[in-house]
């Protein structure tokens, strides 16, 4: 429905109103916000990233003025980063960047909740990879990708999985057209996925449309420490 935003955003009014007037019960909590920002979210509106990270922020100030009932919590996150992910805004990857250096900054000051993961991660990837633009937009996407590269090595409470080396390869070949810049990232990114044994055969898929002459140099049997540890053994020798 093109009007499902505008009747939430009434009926949260609503809801402020009839509490700010002394109906207790009536009292927004986190699951209406996440509702609304989740309303947002699936709403393709030009200002969907801007309406959501100004409810995220609502929430931050009003935890932080005492009402601990609303600190944002790793799914409200992750809502808002998908939010700018899907958005046409040439800056959706700083967007989602600054979004996500918000929730550390929440998880370092004690809320638990805020904890980044695999999820976070790859909606930031994916909001680089899906940038569209000139030249300096890709540029500043590629340099969030970057960030987020050293991010999954520096972090522990992150681990990857195949998808995130997927959206990785596929956002580097978004954003770096040269093919002999590209390689370099495209190789790192691979060996880290298989150090980290998280290779299956999505990624492998993946490498041979980023990157094909790189596919082409892998070994006929792919080594098994390579995938021992994806969550579902979905890999299998090429």
């Amino acid at each position: 429905q093109p009007d499902a935003v505008q009747r939430a955003q009434k009926w949260f009014r609503q809801m402020e109103n009839q509490y700010e007037e002394g109906d207790s019960l009536s009292k927004p909590n986190k699951v209406t916000y996440t509702a609304l920002i989740n309303c947002w979210r699936r709403s393709d509106r030009e200002d969907a990233g801007e309406e959501a990270e100004k409810i995220l922020t609502m929430m931050e100030s009003k935890s932080k003025d005492g009402d601990l009932d609303l600190r944002p919590d790793a799914f409200v996150y992750a809502s808002v980063i998908d939010t700018w992910a899907r958005s046409n805004s040439r800056e959706k990857a700083v967007r989602a960047w600054n979004i996500y250096q918000r929730m550390k900054q929440q998880y370092s000051d004690g809320n638990m909740e805020s904890r980044p993961n695999n999820v976070i991660i790859t909606s930031t990837i994916k909001a680089c990879g899906y940038t569209r633009g000139g030249r300096e937009d890709k540029q500043k996407a590629l340099k969030v990708l970057l960030e987020c590269m050293a991010e999954l090595k520096t972090k522990k409470y992150i681990t990857p999985t195949p998808l995130t080396y997927r959206a990785l390869l596929n956002a580097a070949k978004a954003l770096v057209i040269d093919d002999s810049k590209r390689r370099p990232i495209s190789a790192t990114i691979f060996e880290t996925c298989c150090r980290k044994g998280q290779l299956d055969n999505t990624v492998l898929e993946s490498l041979q449309k980023v990157q094909p002459e790189l596919y082409m140099k892998l070994p006929e049997s792919i080594p098994s420490k390579w995938k021992q540890n994806v969550a579902e053994d979905r890999s299998r020798s090429r």
